[in-house]
């Protein structure tokens, strides 16, 4: 959400990339790993996501492409 300056209260979705190899290899095995381009029933929208172990802990990590709807938006970026 930007606070201050023109566009005042306006929430905005920052640009991002992930670098898939790398998101792999971060975990200590994968068992399962996609892309859903649709997303789930929750309406979040599409995702990535990896299925494995993670400092030897199971873990299932989604990324989405979208902030997920009605949450508020985590962080507030002041502008002039």
């Amino acid at each position: 959400e930007l606070v201050g300056g023109a566009e005042d209260g306006a929430v905005v979705t920052p640009l991002f990339s992930v670098d898939l190899e790398q998101l792999r290899l971060a975990f200590d095995h994968v068992d399962d790993f996609g892309w859903n381009a649709f997303g789930w029933h929750d309406g979040d929208g599409p995702f990535v996501w990896v299925e494995g172990a993670h400092l030897g802990r199971p873990l299932f990590l989604r990324v989405m492409a979208e902030d997920p709807r009605g949450e508020e938006p985590p962080t507030k970026l002041y502008v002039r």
